[in-house]
């Protein structure tokens, strides 16, 4: 099911592209000489994401920032007390018992925007990592002191096809913990917007079934996505619902969008009524960068930051 192949010998044909770009970040390089291993967003845009226009780094918008695992807690630890030690580079944005976040202090206008969460909820190798992702599309990681990528075997396939495939969306069965729910329900919403997808079949019909049995879903805070404005990372958000607004209606253009959707399939008139996506926050997506991350996230008074 993972695929593990190293960056050598053309088996991945931009092979020396993605050294290139990830070894021009070079604040990273401390952290992989402890083992970092890079899954999700950023290992997804190494591998997919159309580059700049000479080639040499990846477009905005297609990650936000680097989430690293490391193979065991004492690793982990030697991670963030690297980071913690250099307060005048590194700022500690947020510490939960998920990951700790840190935004790069910029000294120079020109270095590029860094932003660094250190899962610390999850230890393993990059297969087992990548094993527990809620999207097929998404489990991918590059390991740069191994020199290898990992992803799943159906990944390339889902995004050549443009859609959203899951794999093991384990917050959706957890009813009971609502924020888990919307986190994972707004984990959608980002891929199929970053990526221009559309649901897999799979997918439509596993959100339909929530639907159904669920229709009065509503958010129990204020929902935000963070976005990188280009100067600071963190530092704006802009709202998907407010507290009690039903779900489905705030993401109602995921169903819409698919092939199979028709309105007789909504019983309950949540989804035909939503709301579709609104053309300032499509104009905003290509220049700036939505995030919405389930490994962490901050909490701020009344709303929920992913």
């Amino acid at each position: 099911m993972i695929k593990a192949t190293p960056l050598s010998g053309g088996a991945i044909p931009h092979e020396d592209n993605i050294k290139d770009i990830h070894s021009s970040i070079e604040r990273l390089a401390q952290l992989d000489r402890l083992g970092a291993i890079y899954a999700g967003g950023y290992p997804m845009a190494l591998m997919f994401a159309p580059r700049k226009e000479h080639g040499d780094a990846i477009r905005d918008g297609f990650y936000h920032d680097h989430d690293i695992y490391f193979e065991d807690e004492y690793s982990a630890n030697v991670a963030i007390a690297l980071l913690d030690s250099q307060p005048e580079r590194f700022d500690k944005v947020s510490d939960t018992p998920n990951a700790c976040s840190y935004k790069y202090i910029k000294l120079q206008r020109n270095e590029p925007n860094l932003a660094i969460q250190i899962i610390k909820k999850v230890y393993g190798t990059a297969e087992d990592i990548v094993k527990r992702f809620d999207f097929v599309n998404c489990a991918i990681a590059y390991e740069p002191s191994r020199n290898m990528m990992y992803w799943h075997e159906d990944a390339p396939d889902k995004h050549l096809e443009s859609e959203l495939e899951i794999l093991d969306p384990w917050m959706l069965d957890e009813p009971e913990n609502r924020d888990h729910m919307l986190i994972q329900l707004a984990r959608f919403r980002k891929y199929t917007l970053r990526w221009d997808y559309t649901l897999s079949d799979a997918a439509f019909a596993r959100l339909l079934g929530i639907y159904l049995q669920m229709p009065e879903l509503q958010l129990t805070k204020g929902v935000a996505m963070m976005i990188d404005n280009g100067n600071h990372e963190y530092a704006e958000h802009i709202f998907i619902g407010a507290k009690d607004d039903n779900v489905w209606e705030a993401i109602s253009d995921v169903f819409c969008s698919h092939r199979s959707w028709s309105d007789d399939l909504d019983p309950h008139g949540h989804i035909s009524n939503g709301q579709s996506t609104p053309d300032a926050l499509l104009i905003e997506v290509p220049g700036t960068q939505i995030s919405i991350e389930g490994s962490s996230f901050l909490r701020r008074s009344a709303e929920i930051f992913f």
